[in-house]
């Protein structure tokens, strides 16, 4: 959110700016700095650092944004598996790096251009459309920062920005370039094809019983079964000792007394608010509705719309002018307000219905507590009997033994494969979901207990390989009906690309279209469409429309379709040639220009990488977010 509120960020030089932000490290790279002090610092550039507390705000800040964004909530596991973790350490050291640069440069953003880009900022605006103290402050508190680190961070970013434009500006794309790429990409085709289907290839020989020895063997790899393996393990998760729990009804009653409003929804109202641009207006607009015009029609008389006026099932904090909301919630239902001097505007509000606070009666959210409850007790659990079974495991104990140690039992899995299934192709969702633990037990040795995994915020796992049956080919009579099958579609398509072949080269040597088509008892038929060089369906593929975009007028192609076996012989009938469309032109000399600066800024990155000095501490990450070596 941080990008869309700033200014500078709605501006297509800063578009390829923060794009280049957000490129990993192909030019840094990752380097491990191991020195004989220990650090707490996840990067440096040159002397600048960056702290472990810096890494950790932004990463928590990006993970509550997601979260905000999509409605599920985002634990540290699934950012770092999505790559979050990464992203915002690449992003925070290439911001540094463009820092130092504009530093050493002697580059500033004054007070004033500072206070104008939040000012212009159309996230900050009012209804009236302008700026709102309120809305500035709101938004920041919404996004996890305050007005200080805010302006802080747009005025680093103001300064890489004129550091940007300084180096790019004057860059243009040529139009000579530009019109050539417009008739290139934009040129169309007229074309005609005839389908060659398996049907057309019902000639061929039964395989011998040579042919699919030779051609199991020749293609061995495709009939090869996957390593499997048996395994113990253990699962140390707060769900296995629910039951180990018990919440007394005093406990549950106390929480549910101490929840404040959790349990409480607050009383919503359905509100009509006009906002004037001064007082005189809201009392003339006021005196129309005391003379007993409807609120609608004097919203409508004032240049509102009633639609957009309403706000429905509002909260008190949905409304952004507390002063106005303030009235609003005082209202009968029914009633209209006087004029009110609102923190932003004039208004006057209409309340049309009230839907009353509601309390949920402890009966009703009982359940929820005491799963809540139980929940955050067993995770103590975890935690102490983590500790337990470590103790166990290191004086020489087996899985069993420290999972017995601490009232769990080990479990068996297996024989399966690296993906959870049986030997009969069955999948065993109890481990396939658990890839951290899947992935051990197939790195491990045989007869040693991994490392405790981390499988999820609160729960860990260990894991013994007891067997493995390695991967091996299947004998031929195992899979002779799938490898006859594979070698009679191969000769399959090998015989339609040779009727293919030899249509497309008859059709070059003067054959009629038609005649040819009517050996295969079909018709030539017509593409819905003019092709375009970027074309593809389920019909035409893109070889083979790239292979029609290199010959002429009435010169046959072939090429597999894309469904199936089948093959497609086509020909072009008509070449079609764009006109000179300005708006088009136009388009194509930007991806240029765009083009140019791109490769100037990454030549500017790549000498910035020479000359500071870019060191990444990813064991100092890792270890901050509790990865293992092997998760």
């Amino acid at each position: 959110m941080l990008e869309q509120l700033r200014n500078a960020a709605k501006t297509w030089v800063a578009g390829i700016f923060i794009g280049l932000l957000c490129l990993s490290f192909a030019v840094w790279g990752i380097n491990d700095i191991f020195t004989g002090t220990v650090n707490t610092d996840v990067a440096r550039v040159g002397e600048a650092k960056i702290s472990q507390d810096a890494f950790d705000h932004e990463f928590r800040r990006r993970i509550d944004q997601i979260s905000a964004q999509t409605g599920q909530p985002l634990d540290t596991i699934q950012a770092r598996q999505f790559g979050l973790d990464q992203q915002v350490l690449n992003e925070l050291v290439q911001q540094t790096v463009l820092a130092q640069a504009t530093e050493n440069l002697g580059l500033t953003v004054s007070d004033t251009t500072l206070a104008d880009s939040i000012r212009s900022d159309e996230a900050f605006e009012n209804v009236l459309g302008e700026f709102s103290a309120q809305n500035y402050n709101e938004l920041l508190r919404l996004n996890n920062l305050t007005p200080a680190l805010y302006e802080e961070r747009l005025r680093r970013d103001l300064t890489r920005h004129q550091l940007v434009v300084s180096l790019i500006s004057g860059l243009e794309g040529s139009t000579s370039i530009a019109k050539a790429l417009h008739f290139f990409r934009e040129e169309k085709r007229e074309v005609e094809y005839l389908v060659i289907s398996p049907e057309n290839a019902k000639d061929l020989a039964a395989p011998t019983e040579e042919e699919i020895v030779e051609f199991h063997e020749q293609n061995s790899d495709q009939y090869r079964a996957p390593e499997f393996r048996t395994f113990t393990y253990v699962l140390i998760e707060p769900d296995q000792f629910f039951d180990r729990i018990d919440v007394s009804e005093e406990e549950l009653r106390g929480v549910y007394d101490f929840a404040g409003n959790r349990f409480v929804t607050p009383e919503k109202r359905t509100v009509r608010i006009m906002t004037f641009a001064s007082e005189e207006a809201a009392r003339a607009a006021h005196e129309s509705l005391k003379q007993g015009e409807t609120f609608a029609s004097v919203a409508e008389a004032n240049g509102f719309d009633v639609n957009q006026i309403t706000q429905n099932n509002a909260l008190q904090s949905d409304l952004l002018d507390a002063a106005v909301a303030e009235t609003v919630f005082g209202l009968e239902t029914g009633s209209v307000s006087e004029p009110i001097n609102g923190d932003i505007s004039w208004a006057i509000a209409e309340v049309t219905s009230i839907t009353p606070k509601a309390e949920q009666p402890f009966e009703d959210v009982r359940a929820v507590i005491l799963d809540e409850e139980k929940r955050k007790r067993a995770t103590d659990f975890v935690y102490e009997s983590f500790g337990d079974f470590q103790d166990a495991i290191a004086a020489g104990g087996s899985i069993e033994q420290a999972a017995e140690q601490i009232g769990l039992k080990a479990q068996k899995a297996g024989p399966i494969d690296d993906t959870g299934r049986t030997l009969e192709g069955e999948t065993v969702s109890a481990v396939a979901d658990l890839r951290v633990l899947l992935r051990e037990a197939f790195e491990a040795d045989v007869g040693l207990e991994s490392d405790l995994l981390e499988i999820s915020e609160d729960g860990y796992a260990m894991v013994r390989v007891d067997d493995v049956i390695e991967s091996r080919i299947k004998p031929l009579e195992e899979v002779r009906s799938e490898v006859k099958d594979a070698f009679v579609s191969q000769k399959r398509r090998e015989r339609l690309a040779e009727l293919a072949a030899d249509v497309a080269e008859r059709g070059n040597s003067g054959t009629d279209f038609s005649e040819l088509a009517g050996e295969f008892n079909r018709s030539v038929l017509k593409a819905d469409q003019p092709l375009q060089r970027d074309f593809a369906d389920e019909l035409f593929s893109s070889p083979l429309v790239a292979e029609l975009f290199t010959k002429n007028t009435g010169e046959f192609v072939y090429g597999p379709a894309n469904f199936g076996e089948s093959f497609v012989v086509a020909v072009t009938r008509k070449i079609i040639q764009p006109t000179e469309e300005r708006e088009s032109v136009d388009v194509y000399t930007q991806m240029l220009q765009q083009g140019a600066q791109s490769d100037i800024l990454e030549q500017y990155l790549a000498h910035l990488n020479e000359t500071l000095d870019v060191r990444i501490y990813q064991n100092v990450v890792d270890q901050f977010l509790g990865v293992t070596p092997d998760s």
